[in-house]
């Protein structure tokens, strides 16, 4: 039992140059020197992230940990998002996540695990996934959501928020609670 592997180690100077040959890809599928991609990241804690237009703040997002180049260089991995979203220089929401993604050349922030979004005096939003739309200033998400104001409840599937005109749109099985006064 033990001769063979004996002899196959003792031989492996013969065969191991034509079995390493053997698994080479094609001669068109290879590497040429010095064409190889470098994956330099970065892995930082602790992270305060400011991205601001023509003097003002767009967008203030801290993290527990923030990661480059998970998938490509134009994108960032986030751990326990904390962020603050404005609008001409005034908070619009504050928005809080387990984890989020920024895809810099789309200009686009998912987030995911247990997602949260209270908008200035106006609205609360809690759901597992959403989506931030930078250039348009749209939130959007296809999971399950409820939708507090401080007239009405709404649970549906799906949302769509636009910031800059305040319209929202909730789709699937829509239920609501209308908040009445009582005289």
């Amino acid at each position: 039992m033990w001769l063979l592997p004996l002899v196959l180690l003792l031989s492996s100077p013969a065969w191991k140059p034509v079995i390493i040959e053997l698994l080479q890809p094609p001669e068109g599928f290879r590497s040429l020197p010095g064409t190889e991609k470098a994956t330099g990241g970065f892995l930082m804690n602790g992270v305060t992230v400011t991205r601001s237009a023509d003097g003002a703040p767009e967008a203030i997002l801290s993290a527990e940990r923030i990661k480059s180049g998970r998938w490509d260089e134009n994108d960032y991995w986030f751990e326990a998002v904390d962020a603050l979203l404005f609008e001409e220089g005034k908070l619009q929401a504050h928005v809080v996540s387990g984890e989020g993604y920024y895809d810099v050349s789309q200009e686009i922030v998912t987030l995911v695990e247990d997602v949260s979004v209270a908008v200035q005096n106006e609205y609360e939003l809690s759901t597992q996934a959403l989506r931030y739309l930078m250039p348009y200033k749209i939130m959007k998400t296809g999971a399950d959501i409820i939708f507090k104001s401080q007239d009405i409840t709404v649970q549906g599937t799906g949302m769509r928020y636009n910031f800059a005109t305040g319209d929202y749109r909730v789709g699937g099985r829509v239920t609501f609670d209308l908040i009445t006064e009582k005289r």
